[in-house]
């Protein structure tokens, strides 16, 4: 089954349980309430389109409008969160996350969740200066993420590697990662940094420990993953904010 399957409703909707494929269409007056139940229809303007066409971008796709990106991330981590925790359907990072390499795309920070927010209740948001209230934005640089299987017994245990490429010139840090796969969350902390420059030698310094047992969750960076299928993946991080991956082809893999 695709797993944005319950996103293919001919309207805007919000869906209340995508494995049953039924889906909820969002009252204009009161949006916080549901109250109406629609059998699954064609496929149409939703969530998923959006965050699939910005998996497209750099690879002759249109570049989506980043208000769209925004509230179909968000409402995302909703759907797949609304569901009971014993009623979830765990995230395989072995067969998917430990794919390949992920681009950055799309980041949507606490203050723009915030601005969004108080949009969807019709209200001013508080706290936030005019000038920083963006509604997430499209991540500058050509950034990386590509967690590798290590070579120990445990299919839990990877390796995070975070590259930012400007050219010829890449910038890695390195370090070990751990899967927590009963919150879907990858635990990490960098060991190693890597400059390079096309194919000449690397300059490498040590900047951490290059194990990351004993560590308390409190204690190391994370990405709790909400969703990940064939072309995108979606997190939260440690901090808060929101990130929206889109799966690098082989070609294009540093």
């Amino acid at each position: 089954m695709d797993s944005l399957g319950f996103l293919n409703c001919s309207v805007w909707k919000t869906c209340s349980d995508p494995w049953t494929k039924t889906c909820v269409i969002r009252d204009s007056h009161r949006s916080s309430r549901l109250n109406r139940l629609r059998p699954r229809m064609e496929v149409g303007e939703g969530p998923a389109p959006v965050l699939w066409q910005a998996a497209m971008v750099g690879r002759g796709g249109a570049h989506p409008n980043a208000t769209e990106l925004g509230p179909a991330l968000q409402e995302l981590e909703q759907v797949r969160r609304r569901r009971p925790r014993g009623e979830r359907t765990p995230l395989d990072a072995t067969a998917e996350l430990g794919r390949g390499a992920w681009r950055v795309l799309f980041i949507l920070p606490v203050t723009a969740q915030k601005v969004l927010r108080a949009q969807s209740e019709r209200r001013e948001p508080s706290g936030i200066p005019f000038w920083s209230r963006r509604e997430g934005f499209f991540f500058p640089l050509h950034v990386q993420h590509r967690f590798q299987m290590s070579n120990s017994d445990d299919s839990n245990r990877m390796t995070f590697i975070n590259s930012v490429i400007l050219g010829p010139l890449v910038f890695r840090l390195i370090g070990p990662a751990r899967w927590v796969a009963s919150a879907n969350r990858m635990e990490f902390n960098f060991a190693e940094a890597r400059l390079q420059w096309g194919n000449l030698d690397p300059i490498q310094w040590k900047i951490g420990e290059d194990s990351i047992d004993g560590s308390n969750t409190k204690d190391l960076p994370f990405f709790s993953f909400f969703f990940i299928d064939d072309r995108i993946a979606a997190s939260r991080g440690r901090g808060g904010g929101l990130c929206l991956y889109g799966r690098v082809q082989p070609e294009d893999e540093r």
